[in-house]
């Protein structure tokens, strides 16, 4: 059985796509949390400190 080359390849095309916007989406969660998780800390520093 031989598969069509061409249809492969926009299937292989869509799924780097896919790949891509997932790791987007990662990378922009991993940031709000950072963003979100360094004012806390800092907050509990300061607390601290006086």
């Amino acid at each position: 059985m031989k598969n069509n080359p061409r249809k492969k390849e926009m299937v292989f095309k869509r799924h780097g796509q896919m790949d891509r916007e997932i790791r987007d989406s990662i990378l922009i969660e991993i940031i709000l949390g950072i963003l979100t998780f360094i004012p806390r800390l800092i907050i509990r520093v300061v607390r601290n400190l006086f």
